[in-house]
């Protein structure tokens, strides 16, 4: 897992954003499970996070759920995004989720939960801290 501090400029205000990529290796054993993120990246402000995740092979996969759970604590991710839908045949391969009313300041850890009628998969736990009121 990679820390990066991306500066973007916009309308005159420049804004930090933290961001880190978790990268997974996936081994795919029957078509009914549902698909798992190859690449998990997310960006922070002081009250929100934005996890975006992609696939890089598409499969005929069966309608998945994405839902991010999330928390302050390792192991302990008690809180859950909305879910974020994909459909049988679609070509898309990017997903994200804002979340937001978050504490400044704070290491926040999630994992990305799929899930499809057959089974449930959860990647592997990552993490990222808000912006301090300091760093904005």
């Amino acid at each position: 897992m990679e820390l990066e501090t991306v500066d973007i400029t916009v309308g005159g205000t420049e804004i930090k954003y933290d961001v880190v990529c978790c990268t997974i290796d996936v081994l795919i054993i029957d078509d009914n499970l549902p698909r798992v993120p190859d690449v998990v990246s997310a960006l922070s402000t002081q009250t929100a996070i934005i996890i975006t995740w992609s696939f890089t092979t598409i499969l005929d996969s069966k309608n998945e759920t994405f839902i991010v759970m999330y928390g302050t604590t390792p192991g302990n991710l008690s809180m859950a995004s909305r879910p974020v839908m994909s459909v049988v045949d679609e070509s898309r391969q990017n997903y994200s989720v804002l979340i937001m009313d978050l504490l400044p300041g704070t290491e926040y850890y999630y994992q990305i939960n799929s899930t499809n009628i057959f089974e449930s998969f959860t990647n592997e736990e990552c993490n990222i801290r808000t912006m301090d009121a300091s760093e904005f």
